[in-house]
């Protein structure tokens, strides 16, 4: 371009190179490519620029960025140890509460389990010759105590001067000491418990009751005690004689117990041992009443509650009816009574239960509840 071309350019400016580019290849004016780069280049170069600034990402690869990954990272993380801590730990149920549907509460239930055994005697000191009748105690997990009264195994650490039965009844044998010990067989837990065998002698006997009042049919119990020397009583279980004054009216058998046969009384009678004797009275009366306890009983359906029933005399007497009792209920539908006195609840409601004995009947008014 030669001077003069020059200088024509310059007095045409952009409208003379404008008139020499093809119309599709046109340049901005000079002012708008100066405002353009002010702003950072136009719509085609800020395209090109963004291009040069971040590179290119595969469809494929989108959302896979390192600050994606880390971040889906962080949350697959968390979601795995909620779960964990889900399945590790169940929620404990309040008290009353209901679990909602999908929602679980897990209860522990520990077995109770047989943790001591003692062993009770009424005295530990034992006359040379007598026996006694031990017992055992089992002491649970749960904090209650009970009774063993069969399957267990006695033993003694010395038989010569005290014998053990298989029931856990002790004899002396000679003068001295020695332990008794009981095992439970299935938790092989033990107790144990010393005794002594004394050479204290028998000084007097007594018998419990000393005077019972019986209508005819019914029996009563008679026990026999022996006090000694050294100031201890024991209880009689064998060797002792019975013997009734009128066995027409109260007949006793070899273990003390009396049966009231006809009306009359009082008759004697006497229990011996080993040159000691004692006695009580026995009064046969008519039978006045009948008593049912509980008088009053609630149960619910399902569930099931013992009654007794007790003859009354006219005198006063009582004594348990322990068999010859019929037993009733006024609706079967509501609630049944077996011939032992045994009630089982079946539907709500109220029933009267009642126990006939020789002429005489008693009741007692038990309800269901409500389911």
């Amino acid at each position: 371009m030669g001077g003069q071309d020059i200088q024509h350019f310059a007095r045409s400016g952009s409208a003379g190179l404008a008139q020499r580019v093809p119309a599709d290849r046109a340049l901005p004016p000079i002012r708008a490519i100066r405002d353009t780069r002010r702003r950072g280049g136009n719509a085609e170069n800020d395209g090109r620029s963004a291009a040069r600034r971040r590179p290119l990402i595969p469809p494929e690869r989108r959302g896979r960025t390192p600050r994606a990954l880390a971040l889906q990272g962080l949350i697959l993380c968390a979601l795995a140890a909620f779960a964990a801590a889900g399945c590790n730990s169940s929620p404990s149920a309040p008290a009353g509460a209901q679990p909602s549907s999908g929602q679980s509460y897990s209860v522990n239930i520990s077995p109770i389990r047989l943790q001591a055994i003692s062993v009770t005697a009424a005295q530990t000191s034992l006359p040379l010759g007598q026996s006694e009748q031990l017992g055992a105690t089992g002491w649970y997990s749960d904090g209650t105590t009970e009774r063993l009264r069969q399957g267990q195994i006695w033993t003694s650490s010395n038989t010569g001067i005290l014998a053990v039965d298989s029931d856990g009844l002790a004899i002396g044998m000679a003068l001295g000491s020695a332990t008794v010990t009981v095992q439970d067989p299935v938790s092989q837990m033990q107790g144990s418990l010393s005794v002594t065998v004394t050479g204290a002698t028998l000084e007097s006997l007594s018998v419990n009751p000393v005077s019972s009042s019986l209508a005819v049919g019914l029996a009563v119990p008679l026990t026999a005690a022996g006090h000694f020397s050294d100031g201890t009583s024991l209880a009689l279980t064998t060797g002792v004689t019975w013997q009734s004054g009128a066995p027409g009216i109260a007949a006793v058998d070899a273990t003390g117990q009396a049966t009231a046969v006809a009306v009359g009384g009082p008759v004697a009678i006497t229990a011996a041992f080993e040159g000691q004797s004692a006695g009580a009275q026995v009064t046969v009366s008519v039978l006045d009443a009948v008593t049912v306890s509980p008088a009053l009983a609630t149960i619910a359906p399902g569930r099931t509650a013992q009654l007794a029933a007790t003859g009354n005399t006219a005198d006063g007497g009582t004594a348990p009816l322990a068999s010859g009792v019929t037993w009733t209920s006024s609706d079967d539908s509501v609630a049944t009574v077996s011939a032992a006195g045994m009630v089982t609840a079946v539907s709500a409601g109220t029933v009267s239960v009642g126990a006939a004995y020789g002429g005489q009947t008693g009741t007692a008014q038990v309800t269901v509840s409500e389911p």
